[in-house]
Parts: structure tokens; sequence; C-alpha cells
């Protein structure tokens, strides 16, 4: 993970804690989203052998984007998200023994990034938090 490590900080992140996924990350996060009005969720699959940072597919959730929130009124998108970000933490203590997890602050936004690697594919989680609006 060092290299992801790097990365972030080269992308000008600043890392507040990082370590192997365990269930109080987890539940730090879920208590996390009370104190900000927007979420967002990007996952992204890092499967090209030659270079590990390359995207090969992107999936973004938010308050008004993605694919989820069109079956929800606008007044239920909080709402919504919070169940996104319970469903992702359920996933992920699934794959908690391949998952090295950051908790990063970048222009005002905190991430918790999850980076799962396993003997498939690299699967990056990033679930930001922000009180202004985000925009995929």
């Amino acid at each position: 993970m060092k290299h992801v490590y790097d990365y972030l900080e080269q992308e000008g992140r600043k890392i507040l804690k990082h370590g192997q996924l365990d269930y109080k990350a987890l539940i730090e996060l879920k208590m996390m989203t009370t104190f900000y009005e927007y979420i967002e969720i990007n996952t992204t699959y890092h499967d090209n052998k030659n270079d590990e940072n390359f995207i090969s597919w992107m999936d973004i959730e938010g308050m008004g984007y993605g694919w989820r929130w069109a079956r929800y009124e606008e007044k239920d998108w909080y709402k919504m998200m919070l169940q996104l970000v319970c469903d992702e933490c359920r996933l992920l203590t699934k794959e908690m023994k391949y998952t090295y997890y950051f908790v990063y602050d970048y222009q005002n936004i905190l991430c918790y990034h999850f980076v799962v690697k396993d003997e498939y594919s690299r699967r990056d989680r990033i679930i930001q938090l922000s009180n202004e609006e985000l925009w995929g």
C-alpha cells in the first residue's frame, strides 16, 4: 500500500490516519456521517496489472447523481446516502482481511478511502463527506 500512500500524498491529500481495516474504522465512518450534509461514494476498479493506478471502471453515487438517487425524492437523498454508506460498510466487513484504509482531508472534504486488494483486482471505495455540495 506504500504506492497508494505515496500517490495520495503527492496529490496533496493530508493523511490523518491509515492502517489495516478493522470494525473501529467502519464505526467511526458511520458516526462521522452525522457531522456532514453531503455524502458521495466513489468506487473504482483497477485491474490493469501494468499500471495499478489505472482506473478501468468507476461508479459514483451522490446526492442528485449516480444510479440510485432517481428512485428517491430530494428530501430523502441524505437518508439514501446514509443507507449506501451502511451497505458499503457491510461489504467491507466481508473483505476486511484484504482491505487497507486511509482517512484524509482534501479541499475541506473528509475522505475515507478503502483499498481492497485480493487475488482478482484492486477496488477502491472512497466515501467523501462535506458540508459543501459535492459534484462527482
